[in-house]
């Protein structure tokens, strides 16, 4: 495709669905569908309409809210994502992210294949 996503998009697909089809993904810059971005584990579940989605985040919710302390689910989820977000724990480094992907964004090449993909997009849509 010739651009890049930014480093912490990387590595956060790939943390959720392995390092080869992460690599896959980011290079062809195919879209998935809802059911295949489920069977990946991107997202937990597929619901007909945006207005149903409000119901499982609620069920999760309360099951959060059983536990003795929620405590727990925190520390896990801190602790399994913490090399993840290292490169975007302070605002220097954010700020550093943020001018990179920039800076990659006025490449006149990104800038074409970024419209290309755009356009194929919008072509699926109709």
């Amino acid at each position: 495709m010739d651009f890049a996503s930014p480093p912490y998009v990387a590595g956060s697909l790939a943390h959720v669905v392995g390092f080869r089809r992460a690599e896959d993904l980011l290079l062809s810059a195919n879209t998935l569908s809802a059911d295949e971005a489920c069977e990946i584990g991107l997202v937990d579940e597929v619901v007909d309409g945006h207005d149903e989605a409000i119901v499982p985040c609620l069920e999760f919710m309360e099951k959060i809210l059983a536990l003795p302390s929620p405590l727990p689910f925190w520390v896990v989820k801190d602790q399994a994502r913490k090399s993840l977000l290292a490169p975007l724990c302070t605002q220097a480094l954010r700020t550093v992210d943020t001018v990179a992907f920039f800076e990659m964004l006025q490449n006149p090449i990104v800038r074409k294949n970024l419209q290309l993909h755009i356009t194929r997009l919008s072509e699926r849509k109709t």
